[in-house]
């Protein structure tokens, strides 16, 4: 199949700003990812590189080549799943320079160990902000283990969200849409965790969240 092909694929699936992640990843130039996948240039999206792209973002080999209808029920694979959240931590680190941001973070607690998504430290240490990224949101047990984790780690603020919060499939440029927006905030006050409208520190706009 032709570059074309690959080229609408890939502009898809990557939305705000997960190219930057993905040529991290990969160890590439986002100036060259960026060219090579654009719609208007004349670089080439050979199929070298789309078999290493393929990989990263847990798509079958040869995926790509069959155009951007191949990708449509892919959205939730496994790589693009794990980028959508690096993705988000990069956003929260810029938006939070003086705090320290854990993937994948581990919370004990009486010799049992729990895991959230991610996690972001005030300076001593105390937990800032749980955010746990699923499909199932809107889930009652996805919003209770989120509590939970708020509650084991005493953490101010929690968030339980979609990989596609806050992006609007139609929208090409860098902003969050608040009509895309899908994800559930609580807060903790005086020992008691509430649900809350949004986040703090005008977070949905630089994260989607």
């Amino acid at each position: 199949m032709s570059s074309q092909h690959r080229k609408h694929a890939i502009q898809s699936i990557l939305k705000h700003g997960q190219l930057k992640q993905l040529a991290s990843d990969l160890k590439m130039s986002y100036s060259y990812l960026s060219q090579a996948f654009s719609l208007t240039t004349s670089i080439s999206f050979n199929a070298d590189l789309a078999r290493k792209v393929e990989q990263a973002l847990g798509l079958t080999s040869g995926q790509l080549d069959l155009g951007e209808h191949s990708v449509g029920q892919n959205l939730a694979s496994s790589g693009l799943f794990a980028l959508a959240l690096r993705g988000r931590a990069a956003e929260l680190a810029h938006h939070y320079p003086d705090k320290r941001i854990e993937l994948n973070a581990t919370i004990t607690v009486a010799c049992r160990v729990k895991q959230a998504d991610l996690i972001i430290y005030n300076n001593d240490g105390t937990a800032f902000l749980i955010a746990e990224q699923t499909n199932e949101f809107e889930d009652d047990d996805k919003t209770e283990q989120l509590i939970m984790l708020m509650a084991i780690a005493g953490a101010q603020f929690g968030v339980v969200f979609a990989a596609d919060s806050g992006i609007d499939a139609n929208e090409r440029q860098y902003v969050f849409t608040r009509e895309a927006k899908r994800s559930r905030w609580y807060q903790s006050q005086h020992g008691k965790i509430a649900s809350i409208e949004e986040g703090p520190d005008k977070i949905f706009s630089v994260a989607g969240i």
